[in-house]
């Protein structure tokens, strides 16, 4: 039944963009198997449900914008590893993606995001499952508040990889264990951080603004040249300059950008 019909908002542009592209795509990737038309009706039908939902817009598909959960799976993922399912469990892995994005929709923005961030690195299909498990096992777990009395460690995350030209600039929290990272010179430019310990803290690749998380109660904090200083702990910190922005996580996390790299200082303290 045609899209229109069926949703109040539909969104014609978005539905011929996934014709033109995803399922295109798909079709020829599908090529000589015996189930083909049954998948393509399988994804198109999901894909039309994604657009009259609104979780496919046109928008989905500028690069300038993060697409949803959704959209990132039905545009990118499905077209390129649907066809190495065996046709037995094709219907099962649509569902769980399906199902994800749907319960993904209920929760805070950043953790969409974030999820939609790691999903790149999922190269099969059949682990789904324990990629969705590992992937929040990190950032569900309840961290504990920092009793801020050191040792205190320094790693550097470097931005590059998530966007060439990316400096650092406006930092803010999103949640405990989870920044927001604004470009100083394009601010429509974001990258999600997730903060871990033991020296794993990295980035989730490019993000909306995940939203504010609220002031936590921290000690001071002085962010200087070569120093961070927190409370009466202080960490000498090689080749810190010119500070462009820094954020404090009350789990025992100071970020720092400087106004000469496109790298972040994130400095542990448990």
């Amino acid at each position: 039944m045609d899209g229109r019909t069926l949703f109040a908002k539909w969104n014609p542009g978005a539905w011929e963009a996934i014709g033109r592209g995803p399922a295109a795509t798909l079709a020829k990737a599908l090529e000589g198997r015996s189930d083909r038309e049954a998948l393509l009706t399988d994804y198109l039908t999901l894909a039309r449900e994604a657009v009259g939902l609104q979780y496919v817009d046109t928008t989905s598909f500028a690069p300038a914008r993060p697409p949803t959960f959704v959209a990132t799976c039905w545009i990118d993922l499905l077209p390129r590893l649907l066809p190495t399912v065996p046709p037995n469990h094709t219907r099962e892995v649509l569902a769980l993606l399906w199902n994800a994005g749907e319960r993904l929709i209920r929760e805070p923005v950043w953790l969409t995001r974030y999820l939609t961030g790691c999903i790149g690195k999922l190269t099969d299909l059949s682990r789904f499952e324990p990629w969705l498990r590992e992937s929040l096992t990190p950032v569900l777990q309840e961290l504990p508040t920092s009793s801020w009395t050191g040792p205190m460690t320094c790693t550097i995350v470097d931005c590059r990889p998530f966007h060439e030209d990316f400096l650092p600039g406006t930092l803010h929290l999103a949640a405990p264990a989870v920044a927001c990272i604004h470009d100083r010179r394009q601010d429509r430019i974001r990258l999600g951080l997730l903060l871990r310990p033991d020296r794993a803290s990295l980035c989730f690749g490019r993000t909306p603004c995940l939203g504010e998380f609220p002031p936590p109660k921290v000690p001071a904090v002085t962010v200087g040249e070569n120093t961070v200083r927190i409370g009466t702990l202080s960490c000498p910190v090689p080749h810190f300059g010119p500070i462009a922005g820094f954020a404090v996580s009350p789990a025992g996390y100071v970020i720092a950008a400087l106004q000469n790299s496109q790298c972040l200082w994130i400095v542990e303290v448990p």
